[in-house]
């Protein structure tokens, strides 16, 4: 769960979604990084459920990940912002 912050101008502030992707070698006695994805999730605010494909970042294969975001507003429902 993550909490995002809306500022006395009703603007939503950053919330950034880190991950890194790492690949098991050898059985699982190994892992290698594949690459890294920084997702902001205030864009995402008030959208309902989005699914894109990010390209990693740092990543020699030009891997990509797909990956479904959902939103829900859980306290102050009829509070409008801007992103």
């Amino acid at each position: 769960m993550s909490q995002l912050i809306i500022n006395k101008h009703h603007i939503l502030g950053a919330c950034e979604l880190k991950l890194e992707v790492f690949q098991e070698l050898s059985g699982g006695k190994e892992t290698h990084s594949i690459g890294s994805l920084t997702v902001n999730l205030a864009e995402y605010a008030g959208a309902g459920v989005t699914t894109r494909r990010y390209l990693l970042d740092q990543c020699k294969f030009n891997s990509t990940v797909k990956l479904s975001i959902r939103m829900n507003q859980k306290s102050d429902v009829g509070t409008h912002f801007q992103v």
